[in-house]
Formats: structure tokens, C-alpha cells, sequence
């Protein structure tokens, strides 16, 4: 596996190298930022294409179990961009966001749930609760 660590990490040190001078050249601090972001999600899709690959499982059923939490972002995206210039600058603003954002991402990811997955989620919780019970019990 270092093997793969060394070849993913050599692309995204060349996209990073590729990017950042033009972009903190054209957007400052902001482009630099972008440039390194960009260069963690080629690096994690890289990743996910080897464990999916190991795993013997396909795109489709990623993207399907990706979906709900990514929809859930772009809600929770979406309210704090509206609810952004209602709220006040500073902690107290800041603080708000983060309860908004968090409480408006969980409540997307209750109705995609309930809509979309409510058997697989009550499922994964089930699992998740046995093994909590199992090693709690040794």
C-alpha cells in the first residue's frame, strides 16, 4: 500500500505545484486555498477509487450511498448562504451559523432518510448498537 501513498501523494503535489502560483496570483489567500482543496479531493478520489477497486465494489453504489449525506450539504449550504446576511458579523454570528448549519444539515439527512433509506439507515443503526451491546458486554 505505501507504494500507492507514494504515487497519489507525487499527483497531488503536481496539481498543488500546477495550481497555487496562478491561483494566489488571481485570488490571493482565497485561490490558494482553492488550489490546495482541489489538490485533497483529486488526492481522496484517488484513494476511493483503490478501496472501492479492493472492496470489489462499484461507483454506483458509492455515489447511492454518498447521496443523502451530499444533498444534505447542499441544503444546509444553501440555508446558511440565506440565513448569512440576516445574522450579525463576529462570535455570536458565527456561533449562530454553526447552529443553523448543523441543525439544518440533520434535519435534511432525517427526511432524506425517512424518503429514501429508511430501512437501510435502521439497519446500519441496528448494527451499529449490536456491536456497541458486544463490546460493552466483554
Amino acid at each position: 500500500m505505501p507504494r500507492y501513498a507514494v504515487k497519489y501523494s507525487t499527483v497531488q503535489m503536481i496539481v498543488l505545484s500546477a495550481l497555487i502560483v496562478p491561483a494566489a496570483s488571481w485570488f490571493g489567500l482565497k485561490g490558494v486555498a482553492a488550489a490546495v482543496l482541489l489538490s485533497y479531493l483529486i488526492l481522496e478520489v484517488l484513494y476511493a477509487f483503490r478501496l472501492l477497486t479492493l472492496l470489489d465494489a462499484g461507483w454506483r453504489h458509492f455515489a447511492r450511498i454518498m447521496a443523502a449525506p451530499l444533498i444534505a450539504s447542499l441544503g444546509m449550504v444553501a440555508v446558511i448562504g440565506s440565513v448569512k446576511s440576516i445574522v450579525g458579523h463576529g462570535i455570536a454570528g458565527f456561533g449562530t451559523l454553526v447552529v443553523v448549519g448543523a441543525g439544518s444539515y440533520v434535519t435534511f439527512l432525517l427526511i432524506l432518510d425517512a424518503m429514501f433509506m429508511a430501512s437501510q439507515a435502521r439497519g446500519m443503526i441496528a448494527g451499529i448498537l449490536t456491536t456497541a451491546r458486544g463490546s460493552l458486554a466483554e
